[in-house]
């Protein structure tokens, strides 16, 4: 495999004027656009040994873990410790007791665990990576949501909290949400839903993508320039802190199937040791391809913005990781991967 090294000094500017309200209900914060600081990261490529394009990926001790349904395996271990070298491939697409149809790969499992999903066949595993096999160590299922077809709802993320709290994302035709779960005992003890979403309206405009990190969760909007964050208590229940941004809506280019034109905010988000690093757009979908994408870093207990950086291209996913490396994928160039060191900026 081979290593192309790119040195991409970006600058970045840090916000840090934010205005919190005294009102559980009103906790909007006003955000400052100007960058009044400037800084440097330095942005690694490396270039991955096929085509990579991850409908799923998670770091997981030393083992990135991607997802890819354009393959017979189609899931690859990359290890971090050797330039990203592919470990292992693995998986089957069928109907099997031990396949995927449609396959999800599961974020934050410990060490070098992987875990997988399928909604259909509502199973979630897990596995543990020994002398270059997979060994299943647990198996259980999703709450249940569709009682004649015993299938939970359509999660395209699921975050693993702890060792029996998972959150699954979903998207129904009129209801984006996010279930926290006890996958022991299959009870949900709450859905986390847009606050200001209008009742009987299609869920494309509101979409958020959702990450937690030591009990706290992030928000961030797709076509709303807004970012929430919660605190789970001790029942698993989140309790609002901090919401950043506004509650402005696309609904009418949404509903005229006018999509192009609607404006992109947050693309992804990944939360780490209490910071969210989220992947900001700010322009229209038609215009994506050209765009440069910001990475805004949040403290999520105070709900600070630590750096806002400009990017050198449009990148779409991100994997932020306890040892404070970032992971970013653009589909402008989807056989690299792009890494950086964000220890000094976390300081």
């Amino acid at each position: 495999m081979q290593k192309i090294m790119s040195r991409v000094v970006i600058l970045c500017g840090i916000i840090l004027a934010f205005i919190r309200c005294s009102h559980k209900n009103e906790l909007t914060n006003s955000r400052d656009k100007d960058l009044p600081a400037l800084t440097t990261i330095v942005l690694d490529s490396m270039r991955m040994d096929a085509t990579f394009y991850p409908f799923g990926w998670t770091v997981n001790g030393d083992i990135l873990w991607a997802l890819s349904r354009q393959d017979s395996l189609f899931l690859t271990g990359y290890d971090r410790n050797q330039n990203l070298k592919p470990i292992i491939r693995w998986g089957r697409i069928g109907q099997g007791p031990d396949d995927y149809i449609v396959p999800g790969i599961i974020s934050k499992c410990q060490n070098n665990y992987v875990g997988l999903y399928s909604n259909t066949a509502n199973k979630s595993v897990e596995y543990n990576l020994k002398d270059g096999n997979l060994i299943e160590i647990s198996k259980n299922s999703f709450p249940i949501w569709h009682e004649d077809r015993k299938i939970p709802k359509p999660y395209t993320r699921v975050i693993k909290a702890n060792d029996s709290i998972f959150i699954g994302v979903y998207f129904l035709p009129r209801e984006p949400g996010a279930d926290i779960f006890n996958l022991k005992n299959q009870n949900i003890s709450y859905t986390v839903t847009p606050s200001f979403k209008p009742e009987d309206e299609m869920s494309g405009p509101y979409e958020f993508n959702l990450d937690i990190s030591n009990n706290y969760i992030a928000v961030a909007y797709r076509y709303i320039d807004r970012m929430e964050f919660y605190k789970l208590n001790n029942d698993h229940i989140p309790e609002i802190l901090h919401s950043i941004g506004d509650i402005k809506s696309q609904k009418d280019l949404y509903n005229e199937d006018r999509d192009d034109e609607m404006i992109k905010y947050y693309s992804d988000i990944s939360c780490v040791s209490g910071n969210a690093y989220a992947l900001y757009q700010g322009v229209k979908e038609e215009n994506l391809e050209d765009a440069h994408t910001h990475l805004e870093i949040f403290d999520m207990e105070n709900g600070k913005c630590i750096a806002n950086i400009a990017l050198d291209k449009y990148y779409t996913n991100i994997i932020a990781t306890m040892d404070s490396m970032i992971y970013l994928y653009s589909p402008n160039m989807d056989d690299y991967v792009y890494i950086s060191d964000c220890s000094a900026i976390n300081k």
